[in-house]
């Protein structure tokens, strides 16, 4: 079995870049999609310790001989050679794992680590922390920019140009005091996101398959429940976390898109 794994700690790490850059590995290779299984970490970062990651589920799940595939092995860890040998140590290797690294094209058999892979990975692993530890530094660097504005000049101007008095999202709204104009912003931002979530949702190639096949299959919400879970897996649909479907999961995803299957 093939497992893919995504992680991105923020919005502006693409998953669709992970995704793409999968895929045309696996197509060069000659493997359907359809075969592999994806695992995602959504809005974690990479120094979180695996063990407190959906990525705990995968290595526990998979078996003698399953493949393992990232973009780049970033996705995977960057608590440096610490946390990425315990995971090879401790699953990869019992369990005969291969590992595939598609942005350096690296195939490992963890079954029988060479030398040099174990250089190569620890190497992969160190960059990736220093990598880290370098945005934490810049992030660092900006908040003490920041703060010394605030004590200077009473406020500071964010990324979109609004001059506000304080950190974090609620505080950053408060626009030189004005209760009412942080109250309205405050809902603005709320409305906003919540359409940007839904139209997120909606493109979705999974979920418009998902939408579409409940569209061309019921009517009047005549819908065998016992048979559906077969259905959408023989498909290749998936949940949302990239799990197969059971009874359960099918209900809530139908019930979480139902408003527009209706």
């Amino acid at each position: 079995m093939i497992y893919k794994y995504i992680r991105f700690s923020t919005e502006k790490q693409d998953e669709q870049q992970q995704e793409n850059a999968i895929n045309t590995y696996l197509k060069s290779k000659e493997i359907s999609i359809k075969e592999c299984e994806t695992f995602r970490d959504e809005g974690i970062s990479g120094g979180v310790s695996y063990k407190k990651r959906n990525l705990f589920g995968l290595v526990n799940k998979v078996e003698q001989g399953d493949t393992i595939i990232v973009s780049e092995l970033s996705r995977l860890t960057r608590g440096g050679i610490v946390d990425l040998s315990s995971m090879i140590d401790e699953f990869f290797k019992p369990k005969g794992i291969c590992l595939i690294i598609c942005n350096t094209g690296m195939v490992i058999d963890c079954t029988n680590m060479t030398g040099m892979n174990e250089l190569i990975l620890s190497m992969l692993a160190s960059f990736a922390k220093m990598e880290k530890e370098s945005i934490q530094e810049r992030t660092k660097n900006a908040l003490d920019a920041r703060q010394k504005q605030l004590k200077e000049n009473g406020g500071f101007k964010n990324k979109s140009g609004i001059f506000v008095t304080g950190f974090g999202s609620a505080s950053e709204l408060y626009c030189n005091g004005d209760k009412e104009k942080k109250t309205q912003i405050l809902i603005e931002a709320r409305r906003k996101a919540s359409i940007a979530k839904k139209e997120k949702a909606l493109n979705n190639p999974n979920n418009k398959r998902f939408i579409a096949y409940f569209k061309g299959n019921f009517e009047n919400n005549k819908i065998e429940w016992e048979k559906i879970p077969d259905r959408l897996n023989s498909i290749g649909l998936k949940t949302a976390s990239g799990m197969e479907f059971n009874i359960n999961r099918a209900k809530a995803m139908y019930n979480k898109l139902k408003n527009e299957i209706l």
